[in-house]
């Protein structure tokens, strides 16, 4: 009976040990979404300066050098287009 109540209390701090590994998993992904989102709302501004800056480019005579590069020179294009009607 005593090594039935041993293991029942091994047992139980087995699964107090593993509710705390489940809580920091928890708590370090919690920390990696938060870190992940800043990092995306970085990555929009850096890409919406270098397509800014490639627009600009283009508007100072220097032609698009990707097939995105033009895409976005047309983009802006059309929305200056639309902005001035």
């Amino acid at each position: 009976m005593r090594d039935f109540q041993a293991f029942l209390a091994r047992l139980g701090d087995a699964l107090e040990q593993q509710r705390q590994v489940v809580e920091q998993a928890r708590a370090a992904h919690q920390a990696a979404i938060v870190v992940w989102r800043e990092a995306a709302k970085r990555a929009h501004v850096v890409d919406t300066l270098a397509e800014r800056w490639q627009v600009e480019g283009v508007a100072r005579g220097r032609p698009p050098r990707s097939a995105r590069q033009r895409r976005v020179v047309a983009a802006a294009r059309v929305s200056n287009r639309e902005s001035k009607s």
